[in-house]
């Protein structure tokens, strides 16, 4: 998805350097927007707020690990060369 945003930016006229600024301001904007939110929330909102976010990542985290099961990134067991004592 990455591979196409760049030349995107650059089509609509942005130069080199702005568009390193535009991929910056997004780890930027979260680390400074995550915890004044968080300071922000009284208690009682946080409790409603952690489901919202934690389930809908672990959705998508499901919804990988059934599309790209283990099998399918060949992975096999070490198989031991010596006994171990």
């Amino acid at each position: 998805m990455g591979r196409y945003g760049t030349p995107f930016l650059l089509n609509l006229g942005l130069s080199e350097q702005l568009t390193s600024l535009v991929w910056l301001a997004g780890p930027i904007s979260g680390l400074v927007a995550q915890p004044l939110i968080g300071t922000f929330i009284p208690p009682p909102m946080q409790l409603f707020l952690y489901p919202a976010i934690f389930g809908p990542s672990f959705l998508v985290q499901w919804q990988n690990f059934l599309s790209h099961p283990i099998t399918s990134h060949n992975f096999r067991f070490p198989t031991p060369t010596a006994p171990v004592h």
